[in-house]
């Protein structure tokens, strides 16, 4: 009966998955870029103000390298939709040699994404989870997506140092708006000259409708074998 159950419910998951890939009105596809209002790379990043999900998860990880040291902070929160957004911010070391020029992630392989930031604080003070977001001062030029789809950077190196996290700087809330409904370890890279990565967080795949039908039919055929035996 529960396996019955169980059966009965899997195209649900798929269902959740056809409804929220909708909802995403500028979808950063594989291969393509957006930021810099260039021909080569269109448009602005969007600027998000919705109220933050239901948060899950999240880590603040100190980053030291020879050229910079600072704090990666990111977070999973699940939309009303039950949809993932993922969310990345990095604070300079006032005592770093350098800015910070690109923030890299992954895997977002096969998941639809909308990408952009944040400009407010969304936990208050206290935080929530022990992680605590705030408003930051550097946004990003721009973004892009890798053509395998599983790369997702940011860069802050628009026009001149300047635009860079500089020391005693932080961006701010890096957004990945996703289709996704489970989450998993990831890597965040934080780059100038030197590369530092991070373990963060990253969609995961759910297996599909068909897949699990076969799996609990393959269940129900051991499961004879064993009441003829």
């Amino acid at each position: 009966m529960r396996l019955n159950n169980l059966v009965r419910s899997l195209p649900l998951a798929g269902l959740v998955l056809l409804i929220s890939s909708g909802s995403f009105a500028n979808p950063l596809t594989p291969g393509t870029c957006v930021g810099q209002s260039t021909v080569a790379c269109p448009g602005v990043l969007d600027v998000f103000s919705n109220v933050a999900g239901t948060f899950l998860a999240g880590v603040s990880t100190g980053v030291v390298t020879t050229t910079y040291s600072g704090v990666l902070t990111s977070a999973v929160y699940r939309n009303a939709g039950g949809t993932l957004d993922f969310y990345y911010q990095f604070a300079n070391s006032a005592a770093s040699m350098d800015a910070v020029a690109r923030i890299t992630t992954v895997s977002f392989l096969g998941f639809l994404s909308d990408v952009g930031y944040r400009t407010t604080d969304i936990d208050g003070a206290a935080g929530v989870g022990g992680i605590n977001f705030v408003a930051g001062a550097q946004a990003p030029g721009a973004a892009d997506r890798s053509a395998s789809g599983g790369t997702i950077g940011f860069s802050f190196d628009k026009a001149t140092e300047g635009d860079k996290i500089n020391p005693g700087e932080t961006s701010n809330i890096l957004v990945i708006k996703t289709n996704a409904v489970n989450y998993t370890t990831g890597t965040t890279n934080v780059i100038d000259g030197s590369i530092s990565a991070v373990q963060t967080f990253a969609p995961a795949t759910v297996p599909e409708p068909a897949s699990m039908g076969l799996m609990g039919l393959s269940l129900v055929g051991l499961a004879l074998v064993r009441r003829k035996k």
